[in-house]
């Protein structure tokens, strides 16, 4: 997935590969799970319940993100509660 700068990059020959990863471990409940679940789905391009195992208190990796996406998500994250942080993927 990629931004509007993601993009602009891209369409310049300006590219470069996701190189960053979300991990997270977490298993809120009520609300903040719903809000955390609504959040990865939104911001991973996917659907709600695809990223409900990933809130099972386990530590888990999300696939390489662009940057511009990875900074924002974990920021959201966090504010909702959920241990997380980012790191580069392994080359």
């Amino acid at each position: 997935l990629a931004d509007l700068n993601g993009l602009r990059r891209i369409e310049g020959g300006e590219a470069q590969p996701p190189r960053w990863q979300l991990w997270l471990q977490a298993d809120p409940t009520g609300e903040l799970r719903f809000e955390a679940q609504q959040c990865l789905a939104r911001n991973l391009g996917c659907l709600p319940g695809a990223v409900a195992h990933l809130l099972d208190g386990q530590l888990h990796h999300t696939d390489p993100l662009d940057a511009d996406l990875a900074a924002p998500l974990e920021k959201h994250l966090r504010r909702l509660g959920v241990r997380c942080g980012l790191e580069p993927c392994a080359i």
